[in-house]
Order: structure tokens, then sequence, then C-alpha cells
């Protein structure tokens, strides 16, 4: 019976890490192991059986270290499960001899097992199986790996083969990171890098398979396969040499072929696609080998790179250099009139590459690392030659591609990224305002750049702010100067739109609305570039008019297409600005803010939402809306300046969060994002301005409790966690009205209410654990308010118990519980 329990548990819990019961424990033996793999061996022909098989062989490899008595029980269990990954193999390759057709299940299954011995088992117990054990294992897990690998390389990508794949990869990743005095890195490094030299081959001959075929995916490769891309350049760093020198060879290759077919007149169609598709994923895995993504975070060397280039930096350096040289040859044959034989995604592509290389090589510090290459400083680090003549080859680069490729959204995107990496750091921007190009790219703004006049909107306001931004490194009277000039077209163009006589009457004409979304754009762009050094000059451009863009709400608050825009500048300029504006300022900005909310909730509470269409439409206004309020709210504490006037952020935040309240009937809160962001704001402003939420008024409080009613019940976690943390300090603020006598009376059936409903759910049902502490100390609080209604809850609980053995155990309990003289009926015990 225990058996078929435990084969029962096995498939039906596919975890990763298995804890079987206790009482289990002599179960989970070798023995069983062993079992399991014979039954394997016999059913492995009909495809049922050996699916459940091979799912309890997984399981049984994700047993919880907890389980073993010592040390000694673990890799003797390990010494066993280890070797059934072999004879599994062992199998496969004998019936594909015979032309026995093999199941995808086994193969993922095996993937998966190995996996989760390499994350649950630690790497000196691996060591411990003994070098020839070992490297048995791995020969196996190579051979394995390899194999899926050249099927993702096949017409059409077998699903099992592709996830048993990147499972295979997930454990190799525990590997590749062992320390050396766990495992000795000769041991698993030739394995490694034999998988990775077959994902690579795979990888180019897929690639020339969809070339052929014209496969064109609506999602891009670097999202698409963004999971197995880390995976395997985290394996490629583990040998950095063969890695760096592999793809330097294959990128010259095709650099050279390129070149070859470039000067061909006659070259065929096919010729191109195939190698623009090998060149995409060579620059694409070059990319994931020497940078990681970075975001939002100062973006370094990944370790292991940096260590072996102390040794030796030839072949990173030859590598990054060949990209270069691919780059500057792509430009050669723009400026050669050769674009309609070039490929977008290639040029994407490379300027992704240069983009992240550029954010961790390029000016690079040594006061970002604790060891640092100086080669690698020599040749990129601030202060180089070489770096600055770089950051000027970029500019041109980015320059090129925004007009050349003006109507390929990928290649402006990626180039406008790489102007905004560009401009993160104090030296690239210092840098950067001495380029000719870059002055080319600030003329965009003033129209003495008419080449860029054709970009989109968005590409425009990314590269208002990259320009703004770079600005701020001028000096003081060039500084001013240069943003007058590049703020000057823009907000005149705006005014211009906005003061015309007839403006609210025209304002919803297709043209007015273009003219009005692309000046909110461009400007969000540049209020995004505040900093210390230019926000002063940014407030001088757009205080003086923020009464404007109020009015602008107004005359487009039932045009979402526009109001969304102007909700979102003035999201910009209060995350950007308000932190460091003081005095009238900020008081100017914030009684600009309270105004905005005036106009959202004048026209917003009084309009019934009565269709799909207007629910979406007040959908996505109140998501910005309370973006804004929340942003607001927390200037009281990100920022030490004084505001100099009467009003401040919580007074402006609290009376939005009046106008959001009442709309947030339960239609809206079926919107999980809407949903989520309601409740963070509620539980945000509750835990820190408890006694203002308190004192709102009755009928504020009344919604807000309908509101929580929902959110207690709706089953997820992240939002009964922030209901909680709404209740708990409302709650404990009541408790402390109280003992001063000055609680809100009508607060008392509140507090009944929910004792009821919490104790219910926390006591009596299903509960999640992870909602203890949250849940505990609002039960807690509650009591503290209430302990005659406890008591009569207490009681009614112990009569609903029909057998006197559970009454008596309740009592016993409950009594032990609040007066056992541990229990302090105190919410600042």
């Amino acid at each position: 019976l225990r058996a078929h329990r435990l084969l029962g548990s096995l498939e039906a819990e596919p975890i990763a890490l298995f804890k079987p019961p206790e009482t289990w424990e002599d179960l989970i033996t070798p023995a069983v192991v062993s079992l399991f793999a014979q039954v394997y061996a016999r059913v492995r022909m009909s495809e049922g059986p050996c699916n459940r098989a091979v799912a309890c062989i997984v399981q049984l490899a994700a047993v919880s270290n907890s389980m073993f008595t010592s040390p000694e029980a673990c890799q003797l269990y390990l010494s066993h499960i280890a070797s059934v990954l072999p004879q599994m193999h062992s199998h496969i390759v004998s019936l594909c001899a015979s032309g026995a057709q093999v199941h995808g299940a086994e193969v993922l299954a095996m993937g998966t097992a190995f996996s989760r011995l390499a994350s649950n088992f630690s790497m000196q117990s691996f060591h411990a199986l003994g070098d020839a054990a070992l490297q048995h294992l791995l020969s196996e897990a190579t051979q394995l790996t390899n194999t899926c690998a050249a099927r993702l390389a096949a017409e059409e990508e077998d699903s099992f083969y592709t996830e048993a794949f990147d499972n295979f990869v997930e454990g190799w990743v525990f590997f590749a990171l062992a320390e050396p005095s766990h495992l000795p890195r000769q041991l698993v490094l030739p394995f490694i890098g034999s998988v990775y030299e077959s994902f690579v081959a795979a990888r180019l001959q897929r690639a020339r398979a969809d070339a052929l075929n014209e496969a064109d995916d609506d999602e891009e490769d670097a999202a698409l396969y963004a999971a197995q891309l880390k995976t395997t350049a985290c394996l490629s760093r583990a040998v950095p040499d063969l890695a760096l020198a592999h793809l330097g060879r294959e990128l010259v290759q095709r650099q050279q072929q390129w070149t070859v077919l470039m000067s061909q007149a006659g070259a065929s169609y096919e010729a191109f696609v195939v190698l623009y598709e090998e060149l995409h994923w060579l620059v694409l895995l070059s990319g994931h080998l020497l940078t990681d993504s970075g975001e939002g975070e100062t973006a370094v060397v990944p370790e292991s790179i940096m260590e072996f280039t102390r040794q030796s930096n030839v072949s990173l350096i030859a590598l990054a250099n060949t990209v270069l040289e691919l780059s500057a040859f792509e430009s050669a044959c723009i400026a050669a009139n050769m674009a309609d034989r070039l490929s977008p995604q290639v040029a994407a592509t490379i300027s992704w590459f240069l983009k992240r290389w550029a954010d961790t090589y390029v000016m690079m510090s040594e006061d970002d690392y604790s060891v640092v290459s100086e080669s690698l400083l020599a040749n990129w680090g601030v202060g180089s030659a070489s770096a600055n003549a770089i950051l000027q080859n970029l500019l041109n680069k980015a320059l090129l591609n925004l007009v050349t490729w003006s109507g390929e959204d990928r290649v402006l995107e990626e180039n406008i990224q790489l102007l905004l990496v560009l401009s993160k750091s104090k030296p690239k921007r210092e840098a950067m305002i001495v380029c000719e190009p870059f002055w080319q790219l600030a003329g965009c703004f003033s129209g003495e750049s008419p080449q860029l006049a054709r970009l989109p909107v968005h590409a425009k306001s990314q590269l208002a702010e990259s320009v703004v931004r770079s600005l701020s490194e001028a000096s003081p009277a060039e500084r001013a100067s240069c943003l007058q000039r590049v703020f000057a077209s823009t907000i005149n163009k705006f005014l211009e739109v906005i003061n015309q006589p007839d403006f609210q009457r025209v304002a919803a004409k297709g043209s007015m609305n273009e003219a009005v979304i692309y000046s909110l754009q461009v400007m969000r762009g540049m209020a995004k570039a505040s900093n210390r050094n230019n926000y002063e000059i940014i407030f001088s451009v757009f205080g003086p008019h923020l009464p404007a863009f109020v009015n602008l709400l107004q005359v487009y608050i039932d045009y979402p297409e526009v109001s969304v825009f102007v909700l979102k500048f003035f999201i910009d300029m209060v995350q950007s600005l308000s932190g460091i504006l003081d005095g009238a300022n900020r008081d100017a900005l914030f009684g600009a803010c309270w105004s905005l909310i005036q106009v959202y909730a004048k026209h917003k509470s009084s309009r019934a939402v009565l269709s799909d269409s207007d629910v979406e439409e007040l959908f996505e206004d109140l998501v910005l809306f309370m973006d804004l309020i929340d942003r607001i709210a927390t200037q009281d504490f990100e920022s030490d300046l004084q505001t100099g006037g009467r009003l401040t952020p919580s007074d402006v935040a609290l009376v939005g969060l009046q106008t959001v309240v009442p709309l947030m009937n339960a239609e809206l809160l079926k919107f999980p994002k809407l949903c989520k962001q309601y409740f963070s704001l509620l539980s945000f402003l509750a835990i820190n301005f408890p006694a203002r939420m308190y004192r709102s008024g009755l009928t504020l409080l009344e919604q807000v409790v309908n509101a929580l009613e929902y959110g207690l019940g709706c089953g997820n976690v992240e939002i009964i966690r922030h209901c909680l943390c709404v209740l708990n300090p409302l709650v404990s603020h009541h408790y402390e009205q109280s003992t001063k006598g000055t609680a809100l009376p009508e607060f008392a059936q509140i507090i009944s209410h929910f004792m009821e409903m919490l104790f219910e759910w926390f006591v009596l049902q299903p509960f999640d654990l992870d909602l203890l502490d949250d849940a505990s100390a609002c039960v807690f609080a509650l009591i503290c308010c209430d302990q005659a209604c406890f008591q009569r809850i207490a009681q009614q609980l112990i009569n609903r118990q029909i057998e006197a053995s559970y009454q008596a155990r309740l009592v016993d309990a409950l009594q032990s519980l609040t007066q056992g003289g541990e229990m302090h009926f105190a919410i600042n015990r």
C-alpha cells in the first residue's frame, strides 16, 4: 500500500524538490531507485507505462536531502540515482540501433532528472562519486544533450527535445558554476565545451533552414529564446577560451563571405538570406557571451570573462573588433548606395550588440570592479584614445541607421537604446558633446537636421531624452544656450497649437490630436532627462505652462488617445523633477497635480460605466492616474527638501485617493492589473498615512471596506496581502485612538465585521502559509480592539464542535493562548 502511495505521489507532485512524509524514510533508498530503473527497462516499449516510470525516476532524482539520516546515506543514494541516467541512455542507444521508436517524453524525463540531480545534490557529492563514475555520468549526459541540440536544427522542432535540451543545460549550469574547490574544473569543462559547440552548430544549422524556408516569427529571437540564450551564455563563460575562439572563427568566415557576396552583382538571393540569418545568430550569441542585460543596474563585465582577460584578452578583443568591422562594412555599403542588399534584421542585431557592448566595455571604470583587467582598461577604459574614437563611431552609426532605416521599427529601437545607453554615464556624456554627429542628432529638435524629420514620435521622444541628458555635461553657459535651442522649437510648436483662438472647438480633429500627442511625447523625453545639472532650465521651460497642461486634460478628457499622454507627462514630471525641485517650483508642480486631479475627478466621478468600451477606456485612465498618485505619495519619503508651502505630496495623493476609490467598482476590480495596482496604492497610503486615511470620512471608509471584502475573497495571495496591509494600520490606529477616547464610533462595526471574516478564514478555511505573518498581525490587532467580540466568536466556534473532546481541546487551546501570561493585548507590546 505504501509503495502504491509513493508511486501516486511521485506522479502527482511535479515539483523541483520532492519531500515525502518522514514515515516513508525506509522507502527512499537505493533499492527503490533500482526497482524503478528495472520497471522502466521492462515497460519502455509501451508509451503509457513508460511515461509513468520515467516520471517516478524524475521525482526520485529530486528527493530532498533532509530525507537522509546521514551524509553517507545521501552519498549512497546519489551513486545509485546517478547510475540510472547512463542505463536509460544505453537502452535508448540499443533500441535506436534496432530501429525501435524512442519516445520524446523519455528524453525529456532524462533532461529533467539531470537538472534536478545537479540542483539538488552538492558538487562535493558529485566529486565524491569518483572520477570514473562522474565522467561516465557526464559523458552520457553530454551525448544526450548533444542529441537534443541536433534536434533543435530539425526542420520542425520537437517540443520534447527542445524542452529536454533546456533542462539539460540548466543542469550543466550548476556544474559550470561549481567552485573549483568543490569540483575540479578539468573534470567538467571538456564536456561543457562539447555541449556549447554542439549548441552553436545546431543554431547555425537551424538558421540556414529558417532562411531557406523564409520562416518569419512574430516574436524576435532575442525574446523568443531569451532563457536559452542566457543559460548557454553561462556555459560559454565557463569555457571562455573555447567560446571566444569558436565564435570568432565563425564570424570571420561570415565576414569574408559577406565581402565577397556584396562585390558580386549576380549573387543569389538564397546566399544572402542564409548568410544574414547566420550573422544574426552569431552576433546574438557573441553579445550574450560578452555581456549581461544589466537592466536597471550598472553594466559590468561578467566575472568569468574579466578573470579570463586578466590572463589573455586577445580573443575577446578580436571578437569585439570583428563585430565592429561588420558594423563598419554595413555602413560602407549604405554609403555606396547598396542598402537595398542589406538586412534590417542584421542591422538591428549589430546595433543590439553595440548597445550592450558599449554599456559594458566602452569607457569602463575600474571603480566598478574589485579586480579588473588592466588590458581592458587600456583598450576601452575611461580616458583611452580608442574609447573616444569608438564612441564617435557609435554616434555616426546610430545617426546613419536612424536615417537609413527610419521605416524599420526594431532597427530604430536598438539605435535609440544605444544612444540612451551612451547618455547614462558621465564620462560618455562628456565625450559625446564634443562629437559632430551628436550635434546632428540634437539638430532634430531645432530644425537643423531635416534628415531626421521622418523619425516616428516615440523615437524622437527617446532621442530627446538622450540629447538633453548629454547636454547636462556642457559648461553652464553652453548648457543653457544649447538646451534653450533644443527646447525652443518643441515648446513653441506646442504653444502655437493650444493658443489658437478656436483650439477647444477644433481640438478633436485628427491633425490637432497628432500635433498635441507629438509635443507631449517629445516633452516627456525631455522631462525624463532631468538631473541636478539641468533641472532648473527644464523647469523654467515647462513650469510656466503647467496650467496649460492641466487644461489639456480638460479639453481631451473624453479622448483617451490624447488624455493618456497628458497623464504620462505629469507622471514623468513628478518622477524626474519633484525630488530635486525646491521651494516655489516644487509647490507649483504639486499645485498643478492637485488641479489635474480636480479636473479628472470632476469628469470621471459623474460618468456611469455602461459598456465594455467604457470600462476599457476608464481602465487605461485609472492605471495611469493611480500611477501618478503613487509617485506623488512617495515624494514625502524620497526627498528631504522642504516644500516651502502648505501643500504636501501626501495632501495631493490623498485627494487623488478620494477620486479613485468611488470609481473602483466590481467591474473594474475584475481587471488583474488594475486590481493589483489599486490595492498596492491603498496599502502604501494606509501604512504611511493611517491617521489621515482613518479620518477621510465614513463614505470613503465604507467604499474601502467593500473593496477589502472583495480583495480578501479573491484568492490571489498578493492582493490578499495588500488588503491585510490596508486593514492592519487602520485597525492599529483605531486602537490607539480608543486609548485616547477619540476613536470613530462607526469604525467599531468595521472591527467586528472583519474579525468574524478573518477568524473564519484564518482558523477554519484552507490557508496559504505565506500570509501567516500578515494575517496573524492583523487578527491580533482586531482582537486588541474588541476582545468581547473575539470571545463571542471563539465561543461560537466551540459550540460548533460536535464531539465533546474537540470542544475541550479547543477551550484549552484558546485559554492557553489568551490567559497563559504570554499574550498581552496591546498592539505596542
